[in-house]
């Protein structure tokens, strides 16, 4: 188990998911004239990620340090994240606080940024609160759209895929930053956890290519 996760390993998927990044992008351009208003709105989502992840990846080549990115990052994808579910979840009790939450939690990076850790240091406090507020949306969306009298496929949906793909990834972020780095201390734990993670985050990438992928059903 040991040869099987280590640095090496994660190094790898993280390679991996560089060019796995090529399938959203691929799936956007063939139907860009297809895509609905949601899927539009995932598809900003994918750029942002894509951005952050070159960006942070050329900056890690060239040996400049890369955590500022992150205090940029964060916050940018709640506001397309939560502009997405706020359609979605239209009608749920506590709709209308759904922006004011969005629009907290950047002023919780913001002072996390500026007071606290400053652009040096990873802005974990922050990720951990955006995994768990993305796990929460997640599930209340499940709720919401399973109560729904409607019948339809909901496998069939775009927004399944990327709420499923939020919901997996962004739990087990959620335990990386809250319980697993500050409570693991052996190395082969350390690294079978972010190897986990990086796969997680393939499975993201993959949601997020099915998402743009179906056809838009109202």
């Amino acid at each position: 188990m040991e040869e099987v996760f280590n640095k090496n390993t994660l190094d790898f998927l993280k390679n991996i998911s560089y060019l796995i990044w090529l399938l959203p992008l691929l799936i956007a351009f063939a139907r860009r004239n297809l895509l609905d208003k949601s899927q539009k709105k995932i598809l900003s989502i994918v750029l942002v990620m894509i951005a952050n992840d070159s960006l942070t990846y050329v900056l890690s080549i060239q040996k400049i340090p890369n955590l500022w990115v992150y205090h940029f990052y964060v916050p940018l994808l709640m506001i397309l994240v939560m502009r997405i579910y706020t359609e979605h979840l239209h009608g749920v009790r506590y709709e209308r606080y759904l922006k004011y939450l969005a629009w907290g939690f950047v002023l919780c990076c913001l002072i996390e940024s500026t007071v606290f850790g400053g652009l040096k240091s990873l802005n974990s406090t922050s990720i951990a609160i955006a995994s768990l507020l993305y796990v929460a949306l997640s599930i209340m969306f499940f709720f919401h759209w399973l109560s729904k009298s409607e019948n339809f496929k909901i496998g069939e949906r775009p927004m399944f895929w990327l709420n499923m793909g939020m919901l997996v990834y962004y739990s087990s972020t959620l335990v990386l930053f809250t319980f697993y780095n500050r409570v693991i201390s052996d190395q082969h734990l350390f690294h079978l956890g972010w190897t986990l993670n990086a796969v997680f985050y393939l499975f993201l990438i993959g949601s997020l290519s099915v998402a743009l992928w179906l056809r838009s059903q109202v």
